[in-house]
């Protein structure tokens, strides 16, 4: 059991390195000449995309809108409220340029609708609200320390049960679990409390409970997947609260494990199994299902894995299109993430920048807009070039592509919400090295 509310790492962030090599020429900074600012309001149909990094919005960033046939509608910078917006038909492309030191970080949203209004969140937030607040929770015979886990901050307390908590990014209530520690600093306790206002001091009341064994029971596990990694979140509709780890290995389709965590009864638990693929397989998925607590976990594999990738892609320079070799069995997923990462030989100097797409997924290839040439700068893929994958990922979830494409390049994770569904993804697999 840990207090880390750690994802698991297959579920990745979307943003990946800015590590590119200096673009020469030009300056791919977002004021490109001759593109002026957005300005006025957007009509209700009208697309628009908002720029933020590190929590902050983002004025002066090229936006071009482009519609099915790339056709350029307008290419602009977002204005001082990091907003760009342009009447767009149905199926069109909205791209971002973002300056990257010397370099740029292109990202297009396929597929767009009239009235969408997508965001694109560069960087994590760099500083978020925090607040402490005193609390007091139950002292228990034999217990040395307390760990305070919350839906917006953890802490620990000694003995007595006192103490402060930061709070991050806090409403005006949260939930709570108590850990109790003994003299070996082990947990052995626990009480849990929801819906806690942090208007002010807060006083935990309750019983400790013994800590839970929580099973986990996998069936129909295909021969392809090694062994399953399991993920288990105690968790409200406010955040994640505690998680735990474990593993097992495929033994004739079936495998099994377990972990030892507080009680969540009264709330909602994540378990994310990671299907861990042999080294002959292209492509490695996770199962995120989460609903009402329950001790007991059981899934069957092979009924919840989209259509496994085949191969590993290609890029078709004449069709500007990732095309993948995806087998037929499995269930059909709804939206599709990659990114390119493309290298231009020059002299003195060559010159590299990574381009990542969302659109919905239908198995067929993925076709990137032509962008039109901006300050001189030509980010469209030609024979000279080398192009490779920095990320594939398929995704299955509720709402399809229309909740995806507001999410875009944001953390898988944020497709978690409400108070019971499933999400299955889909990267591609890179057996670690021996």
């Amino acid at each position: 059991m840990t207090g880390s509310k750690l994802a698991l790492a297959f579920v990745l962030a979307a943003c990946g390195s800015g590590d590119y090599p200096p673009f020469p020429g030009a300056s791919p900074d977002g004021s490109a000449d001759g593109l002026p600012p957005y300005g006025g309001d957007p009509a209700a149909t009208d697309v628009t995309v908002t720029v933020a990094s590190g929590g902050v919005v983002t004025p002066g960033v090229t936006v071009v809108f482009q519609d099915a046939n790339s056709a350029v509608l307008a290419a602009l910078v977002t204005d001082a409220t990091g907003v760009a917006g342009a009447t767009v038909a149905a199926g069109g492309f909205a791209t971002v340029i973002v300056p990257d030191g010397g370099g740029a970080r292109l990202f297009t949203f396929a597929a767009t609708q009239p009235g969408d209004r997508l965001r694109l969140d560069i960087d994590a937030p760099t500083g978020v609200a925090s607040s402490a607040l005193s609390i007091t929770v139950p002292t228990l015979a034999n217990a040395i320390a307390f760990v305070v886990h919350s839906s917006c901050g953890d802490t620990t307390l000694d003995e007595t049960g006192k103490g402060t908590l930061a709070l991050v990014d806090c409403g005006s209530a949260a939930d709570f679990i108590v850990v109790a520690l003994d003299s070996d600093g082990q947990p052995f306790s626990s009480l849990s409390q929801a819906g806690v206002s942090t208007s002010g001091p807060v006083t935990l009341a309750g019983s400790y409970d013994a800590f839970v064994r929580n099973n986990f029971a996998y069936s129909n596990v295909p021969g392809s997947v090694a062994f399953v990694n399991t993920y288990e979140a105690i968790m409200s509709e406010r955040g994640r609260l505690v998680d735990g780890t474990a593993s097992a290995a495929n033994g004739d389709g079936s495998a099994a494990s377990s972990l030892e965590l507080p009680s969540g009864s009264g709330l909602l638990a994540l378990v994310a199994s990671d299907a861990v693929p042999d080294t002959t397989q292209h492509g490695e998925q996770v199962v995120l299902d989460w609903g009402p607590w329950s001790p007991s976990y059981a899934l069957d594999v092979g009924s919840a894995l989209l259509r496994a990738y085949a191969g590993a892609p290609s890029y078709d320079l004449a069709k500007r299109a990732i095309v993948r070799d995806v087998g037929s069995a499995g269930v059909s997923p709804d939206s599709v993430r990659a990114a390119l990462r493309v290298y231009r030989p020059a002299i003195p100097e060559g010159t590299s920048w990574r381009w990542s797409i969302v659109m919905p997924d239908s198995g067929a290839p993925l076709v990137f807009p032509a962008l039109p040439a901006l300050d001189g700068r030509d980010f469209n893929p030609g024979a000279a070039d080398t192009v490779t994958f920095s990320e594939l990922t398929s995704v299955k979830s509720p709402g399809g592509y229309a909740a995806f494409r507001q999410l875009g390049f944001g953390d898988v994770l944020k497709l978690v919400s409400g108070a019971s569904g499933r999400v299955v993804v889909q990267r591609l697999f890179t057996p670690d090295p021996i």
